[in-house]
């Protein structure tokens, strides 16, 4: 058998998926030898960010395309279609396909096909407004068909896989907790800010509830992710940055904050929680790890004051509490064993259906 040629779709640093796809992808070569393989992946970066790609064999950047032409004109799931034809040679001459999202069907037929997702796309569905149904809804057909043409999928939460398993059966889902990469996590960090968030800027991940919950109060703010540095009031925003850097800067919190209005991976919630950090969360999001996390109201600023100022009040009971939590989290979702795990069984699937 000659080389196996393992496309891996959006490798990259803009958001939660492109990290895990960066991530699937660094982990694949560690199995170069040993299975023969080549790997292709297409990135998307943010705007004067880089990430080492070195352990690809061949990288098709698409970061132009995103901003000139989805970033500008364009929606998510119309992206995704004409990316399909975009790519399609390149597809076609791997073996393997690996995403977090979804091809036109009869472009990646006769592949072995991986999909790596979190969502409930029913509920997530459920909770749009009418506009964005009849926008999202076609595309939701076609990524379904997708998937039922998929050979395996990887799902991270309890919610995913229930939806997954009720679509498609449970002979193709493979359920793998999401991971860290401990190496980069600071535990027991200075603190110099009363909370954090962590991610982008965008209406799903939803960062302006926290500016305008704490934006007229004395309490001291970080948030990263957004595309500009900027402060309001005792908040300091700070622009996207290199993951390491992110992760020191965050770890400077007492307390961290996700409030997504919806969530794929809350690879936030699970790094908050690694470096011991009392952790505030929406109800709306499920997650493997809700029994380490302080829910609030979704979209409510008053329940999520509230909710901080009971952390700030009991803080060496939660500090306490979260460095135990830590150990948990560190030990329960290690990258390095989890992910190498999912990447072995994929290709061992490959080489041995």
């Amino acid at each position: 058998m000659g080389v196996t040629r393992v496309f891996v779709d959006d490798v990259g640093n803009v958001g939660g998926a492109e990290y895990v796809m960066y991530d699937v992808s660094k982990v694949l070569s560690t199995f170069k030898d040993e299975y023969d393989l080549e790997i292709i992946c297409t990135t998307y970066l943010r705007q004067g960010q880089e990430i080492d790609l070195s352990h690809c064999d061949e990288v098709i950047d698409m970061t132009k395309f995103v901003r000139t032409l989805y970033g500008k004109f364009m929606l998510y799931d119309n992206y995704h279609v004409l990316k399909s034809f975009l790519i399609k040679n390149i597809i076609r001459r791997s073996d393997i396909v690996i995403s977090h999202s979804f091809f036109l069907p009869h472009i990646t037929r006769g592949k072995f096909n991986v999909v790596f997702d979190g969502r409930d796309w029913d509920d997530f569905v459920k909770k749009l407004g009418f506009l964005s149904k009849l926008h999202i809804l076609p595309a939701k057909f076609v990524r379904e068909k997708y998937y039922e043409n998929s050979d395996i999928i990887v799902c991270f939460n309890s919610s995913s896989r229930d939806y997954f398993v009720k679509k498609f059966g449970s002979s193709k889902i493979l359920y793998v907790p999401h991971s860290l990469d401990l190496s980069l996590l600071r535990v027991g960090t200075e603190k110099k800010y009363d909370f954090g968030y962590l991610g982008r800027f965008s209406k799903e991940k939803n960062p302006w509830l926290v500016i305008d919950t704490f934006k007229n109060t004395n309490f001291k703010g970080l948030m990263i992710g957004s595309g500009e540095k900027k402060k309001i009031g005792n908040i300091e925003i700070l622009p996207f940055m290199k993951k390491e850097d992110a992760l020191s800067l965050i770890s400077q919190v007492k307390v961290g904050i996700v409030p997504s209005l919806f969530e794929s991976f809350s690879i936030a919630t699970l790094e908050f929680l690694g470096m011991g950090i009392p952790t505030i969360v929406s109800d709306s999001i499920v997650t493997p790890f809700d029994d380490y996390v302080i829910k609030f109201r979704c979209g409510d600023k008053r329940d999520l004051f509230d909710k901080f100022i009971y952390v700030l009040d009991n803080y060496e009971y939660y500090i306490k509490k979260y460095r135990k939590i830590s150990k948990i989290v560190r030990n329960k979702y290690d990258k390095n064993r989890l992910l190498s795990g999912t990447i072995k069984y994929v290709l061992d699937s490959y080489f041995f259906s």
